[in-house]
């Protein structure tokens, strides 16, 4: 079994990354990039806040009086629609490279949610309730597809490791903040009976949460340094080969008259 494919799947996939020792120094260049804490910032507060309602919506479902099997449902919902989420949100991303933008949606639409769920959630319609915890799912997990490639690439030629861990490091870190502060607004309401003004209090925290993140993403810069080297790279191969093989085809009377097969041998023996 090889460690690795014979040729790289990209024309930045063979650089070097990170020299040996090097872990200490990029852990540093990453903490003082501004750009990556911006990021940091932004996808700690939707990965904390998707983190969070994973583990209290059961609470909240019945402090509301839905009954458990509701309560389950609606937390299947939520995460099923996190996983179809990611979808069309990977899609984009691969297509368009527009990873600011999908950051900005996803961190808008994750706070609509909250408020809505804020408002409708207590009013028991459970078609309704069943929509906003499917939606909440699938504009939150995107988050960490999409954060993970944009973190990639503001901080290339670093290990894209690096940047992963310390993205999924702020959402842990948020989404345990979060938790104990819903955890105590649901108990402490719920010992003075008022438990419904408790699960609202839950919303409108991880409400102002999203608006947190959705702030700290406008201010993320676009520098795609990975995309754009290997635009470079693949163009400066591209325009190499074109050179050798018309400098064989010109010799030969015709570039028309070499063959496919001929061509990748020029190009083979040129490497």
């Amino acid at each position: 079994m090889r460690d690795k494919p014979p040729t790289p799947p990209s024309a930045t996939a063979n650089l070097k990354l990170d020299a040996p020792g090097s872990f200490k120094k990029s852990i540093v260049d990453l903490l003082t990039d501004k750009n990556m804490l911006l990021l940091m910032m932004a996808f700690g507060q939707i990965q904390g806040v998707f983190n969070t309602l994973g583990t209290i919506l059961g609470e909240i479902a019945t402090d509301f009086n839905y009954t458990t099997d509701q309560g389950g449902n609606l937390g299947a919902m939520f995460i099923v629609g996190g996983i179809i989420g990611c979808i069309p949100f990977g899609i984009w991303v691969e297509k368009k490279q527009t990873y600011k933008t999908a950051i900005i949606v996803i961190c808008a639409s994750a706070c609509v949610f909250c408020l809505l769920e804020y408002f409708f959630f207590g009013l028991k319609i459970i078609p309704l309730s069943f929509c906003l915890c499917f939606f909440q799912g699938f504009v939150s997990l995107p988050i960490m597809s999409v954060a993970f490639d944009f973190g990639v690439e503001i901080t290339y030629p670093i290990g894209e490791s690096f940047s992963t861990g310390l993205l999924m490091d702020a959402g842990q870190v948020f989404g345990i903040i979060y938790t104990l502060i819903t955890s105590y607004f649901l108990d402490h309401y719920e010992s003075i009976g008022e438990k419904e003004k408790g699960s609202n209090y839950c919303f409108l925290l991880l409400f102002i949460a999203c608006a947190v993140g959705t702030f700290f993403s406008l201010f993320v810069k676009s520098d795609l340094r990975r995309f754009d080297r290997q635009n470079i790279r693949s163009s400066s191969v591209h325009l190499r080969g074109s050179q050798i093989v018309k400098d064989h085809g010109s010799r030969a009377g015709s570039v028309a008259e070499i063959s496919a097969s001929q061509r990748e041998a020029i190009l083979a023996n040129h490497k």
